[in-house]
């Protein structure tokens, strides 16, 4: 009988099971853990979510903020001077000291971690204070810089004078509405913040303090459902994808320098978009869409997106948030939702990579100088 020697190499790391074609989504074989109030959540609905500095996870609900360490919770509920604005929590984000900064409906929190005291900040001028109550949005880009978005505009904390400055979004005389809702702030690294807007996206130059706005122009003043933008979000390709309150999503064309529409078949019902993330499955990329009515999620290829598939329907998803340890997490109005390893399995590896027609495998066996790496396999026809 003629041998036949196999020497495969294996990377020690897990992928998804199963094969994909070009058009296909991979939520609907996502597998999630649900937590809930009945773990200690404060309230199931979560605005967001954030890893700090030490490993833990603060999500922000409507009915306080909740630090998670992986087993319990730690609720911060109580009102008052010593306590949190509001019981809205509806933003997280942490500054180079290592405090938890949260916005409410009501005023901006600094939670001192190792003093486990809160500083409260309320509408008004000077050091203190914000410009707005209603806080939208914190974000601390690249620099380490501190940003707050509230319907006054974008707004950047001094240190030295514990004070914020204000930039108003005044792009455009028709533009007045914008300044109410600012959903997200992205960082690209170069320089440009970007925000989705409730009139398009804006990117603020962080050097000249000035914005450029991409927006669809009103048609006889009526209001363009598209440019009401609720999430942003930049691929490791750099590539900036947007997601609209009507269910539309857009990607940035850096040569033209404009947002173009993007058909995907799934989102057929108009979901709003919340939330925008991505997940690498054996050599592919998958983009991961966060909507009113589930988890979407469809294959990147040349084509963009060209369909999708379901998980989590009807759980009224708000956020998509992958970790330092590269846990995916979705928060929701029905609690916090973990990808279960389970989802996962080790790649198929047919014999026909190497020129061998698909045969039944006996025995693998680990080479003696590079076991963890090389393996032998005995088939039907031999080593």
């Amino acid at each position: 009988m003629k041998d036949f020697l196999y020497k495969t190499t294996f990377f020690l790391c897990l992928v998804f099971t199963g094969q994909y074609s070009s058009g296909q989504g991979i939520a609907t074989n996502l597998v999630f853990d649900q937590v809930t109030k009945e773990q200690g959540l404060p309230d199931n609905s979560i605005n967001f979510i954030f890893q700090d500095s030490r490993g833990f996870l603060w999500l922000a609900t409507n009915h306080g903020l909740s630090r998670y360490d992986g087993r319990s919770f730690k609720n911060y509920t109580t009102l008052g001077k010593s306590g949190i604005t509001d019981l809205v929590v509806n933003s997280i984000t942490e500054d180079k000291d290592g405090n938890i900064w949260f916005g409410t409906e009501n005023g901006l929190n600094k939670l001192n971690l190792f003093t486990e005291t809160i500083i409260q900040y309320h509408e008004g001028s000077g050091p203190g204070m914000i410009p707005y109550k209603w806080c939208n949005y914190l974000y601390t880009d690249t620099d380490k810089n501190l940003w707050l978005s509230t319907e006054k505009g974008l707004a950047l904390y001094i240190t030295g004078t514990n004070s914020f400055q204000n930039y108003p979004i005044s792009v455009s005389g028709k533009d007045e509405r914008i300044n109410k809702f600012i959903n997200k702030i992205l960082d690209d690294g170069a320089g440009t913040l970007w925000l989705s807007t409730s009139y398009g996206i804006k990117a603020f130059d962080t050097k000249t303090k000035t914005y450029t706005s991409y927006h669809k122009e009103e048609i006889n003043g009526q209001v363009q459902k598209e440019n009401i933008i609720y999430s942003l979000f930049i691929d490791h390709k750099q590539m900036i994808w947007a997601g609209t309150f009507a269910g539309e999503l857009f990607i940035f064309n850096r040569a033209t320098k404009v947002f173009d529409k993007i058909d995907h078949a799934g989102n057929n019902n108009k979901l709003t978009i919340n939330d925008i993330s991505e997940i690498k499955i054996q050599d592919s990329w998958y983009l991961l869409l966060a909507t009113s009515g589930g988890l979407i999620s469809a294959r990147q290829s040349d084509k963009m997106v060209i369909a999708a598939s379901y998980s989590l329907a009807g759980n009224g998803l708000t956020k998509i948030y992958t970790d330092k340890q590269q846990n995916l997490w979705v928060t929701s109005v029905k609690g916090l939702f973990k990808l279960n390893p389970n989802s996962f399995a080790f790649k198929w590896m047919p014999l026909s990579q190497a020129g061998k027609e698909k045969q039944s495998i006996f025995h693998i066996i680990p080479d003696l100088n590079n076991a963890q790496t090389v393996f032998y396999l005995t088939t039907q026809s031999g080593w």
